[in-house]
């Protein structure tokens, strides 16, 4: 017994002495769960652009290894809501598209398998319009985003020629529309900006085109014009009476304008408003 014992002890020796690297290579493997003895497996998740307009498609595209035909790719965002689900061709690839309302992260999933996550950043549209400045009253601008945004809000900025002279933050109304107000200091070209900040969309902003006011003029005592109601506004705005502006150069408008000069220690002239004036 003991002979046949050792023979036998010898022969497994032998055995372990010439196979062990097909032993230890089938543990290595895995698979999609991991468990030893099973093949291992990826998913690929690549998207294109990953900033994107809003209302234009992504292109969501990968691979599966290994390689295999008609296996079901699930795309999900963060939240484990479905995107997409496509089919691989006979290279183990798919290829999809979407059009995302907002910013998403995504990723892919086959069986047990999932990809590293990709970020999608949607863009908004931001429309703004600015109306005529009136000269030394008030500059209105509006506009409206897509999508709504309802917890967002709109930073609008005010330029003459080109230069920033005011800045303010506005809500949407609904999501969607804004409305600003500027004081026009003086004669010139404006525009304005406005750009939408949202936790769920990438920084959108849009331009107005440039509006000049009325150009100054020289006015004198009798003129019925545009600028004569634009310079009563001022020197009611800066504190010297008048009953209303008008918009006639009358006996009102004169004594208001030489109380002006008088403060202004120029020449006390009341019949007459040069550009310089």
């Amino acid at each position: 017994m003991q002979v046949g014992s050792r023979s036998l002890v010898v022969g497994l020796v032998a055995v372990l002495l010439v196979f062990p690297a097909g032993v230890a290579g089938a543990e290595k493997k895995k698979t999609r769960g991991g468990e030893p003895g099973e093949e291992a497996v990826t998913v690929t998740l690549k998207a294109e652009p990953s900033l994107v307009a809003i209302g234009k498609p992504v292109t969501l595209s990968g691979a599966i290894d290994p390689i295999a035909e008609d296996e079901s790719v699930t795309i999900l965002d963060r939240h484990g809501k479905e995107v997409a689900t496509v089919l691989t061709d006979p290279e183990g690839r798919y290829e999809t598209s979407f059009v995302p309302a907002k910013n998403r992260v995504l990723h892919a999933e086959w069986g047990l398998a999932s990809s590293d996550e990709v970020k999608v950043r949607v863009r908004p549209e931001v429309n703004v319009k600015l109306k005529r400045p009136k000269l030394f009253g008030k500059a209105r601008i509006r506009g409206w985003v897509r999508p709504a945004a309802p917890s967002g809000r709109i930073h609008v900025t005010f330029l003459r020629w080109g230069e920033v002279i005011a800045q303010k933050n506005v809500s949407l109304s609904g999501g969607r529309r804004f409305r600003a107000k500027f004081k026009v200091p003086g004669a010139g070209g404006y525009r304005a900006r406005a750009a939408l900040v949202h936790d769920d969309l990438a920084p959108g902003s849009g331009w107005t085109a440039v509006k000049e006011t009325l150009q100054l003029k020289n006015l004198s005592q009798g003129a019925n014009d545009p600028l004569v109601k634009a310079l009563e506004r001022r020197l009611i705005s800066l504190g010297y009476y008048l009953p209303s502006a008008n918009q006639t150069f009358d006996e009102k408008t004169r004594d208001a304008l030489i109380a002006f000069n008088k403060v202004q220690r120029t020449e006390r002239v009341g019949t007459s408003v040069d550009q310089a004036t």
